[in-house]
């Protein structure tokens, strides 16, 4: 394919156009049984030019995959992602079952800045294993409707969420000091 690597995590720990490998990669991944080698394949595919192709196996690595490399798979769909995997993004971030490999699901979600993605991210700050996420996308997407649920976090016993908290309504009243 003319992609030169010595080991896998190359590509991984590399910044080169390795494009034409990506095909390769979809190809080994269902198959490859070397804990290591499987979770660098994964995270080799979260590179902007691996999607489209990527997105069906990194969805069914979440939710199908190995433990091990879930949260890689979260983090892959959360720089993959795009309005066609909405609904699915949605699903998987509220599945309490895959813990906090959900995190980086959830951050995502930020760039849909729409109704039912607020309600989804309000409703994910009673989840303890992505509330921070969830706080760090309302306050990245601005929702400023959601100051209400994001203000008891500025008392938190977690001092990154006490943190992301205080950063998200900073950002909603300098927004709302520009509309003045």
């Amino acid at each position: 394919m003319g992609v030169n690597i010595r080991d896998i995590f190359d590509l991984v720990n590399y910044n080169f156009d390795y494009r034409s490998g990506v095909p390769v990669l979809l190809d080994w991944l269902p198959r490859m049984e070397n804990l290591r080698v499987h979770d660098a394949i994964v995270r080799a595919l979260t590179v902007k030019f691996a999607a489209p192709a990527a997105v069906p196996a990194m969805l069914h690595e979440f939710e199908c995959g190995l433990d091990y490399s879930r949260w890689a798979a979260g983090n892959a769909l959360g720089f993959l992602a795009d309005r066609s995997i909405l609904d699915d993004l949605l699903r998987l971030a509220k599945t309490k079952k895959f813990g906090t490999a959900r995190q980086e699901v959830a951050y995502a979600l930020w760039r849909f800045k729409e109704p039912r993605v607020v309600a989804a991210l309000v409703e994910l700050l009673k989840d303890d294993d992505v509330a921070g996420h969830a706080l760090s996308a309302l306050g990245r997407m601005n929702a400023v409707e959601a100051r209400p649920a994001i203000e008891p976090f500025l008392t938190h016993a977690n001092a990154w969420w006490r943190k992301t908290a205080k950063k998200a309504i900073a950002k909603f009243d300098k927004a709302a000091t520009k509309r003045i």
